[in-house]
């Protein structure tokens, strides 16, 4: 009988074992396919945004010209505002979050 039950407990203990090691492999592959698919959505975010900051530049450039045109806005006053308005276009799409990688999803990631 003291046979059969140390057979029994080695049964047990593989058994744990090979579930410990299948957990873990799932963990790791389970983790790079996340990180995988985060670098994938922060990309279109980030070609979404730039997309987004050159629509309002270009509709503001045209709204510019047009005032300019009209004789609303000098031209001094045209170019000035055409710099303006692609400074504060690069700023809103190179300080997002997005790029500095700081959202709390691959924060997570990293710790578990």
């Amino acid at each position: 009988m003291g046979y059969t039950l140390i057979e029994f407990l080695v049964g047990i203990v593989t058994i744990v074992g090979f579930m410990y090691k299948f957990e873990r492999d799932t963990r790791s592959e389970l983790r790079a396919e996340l990180r995988t698919i985060i670098e994938e959505l922060r990309s279109e975010m980030r070609s979404g945004f730039n997309r987004l900051a050159n629509v309002i530049t270009s509709a503001n450039e045209i709204t510019i010209e047009y005032l300019g045109l009209r004789g609303v806005l000098n031209q001094g006053d045209v170019g000035f505002l055409r710099t303006v308005i692609k400074g504060l276009a690069s700023t809103a799409t190179t300080r997002s979050r997005l790029r500095r990688g700081g959202d709390s999803l691959s924060s997570l990631i990293r710790t578990t």
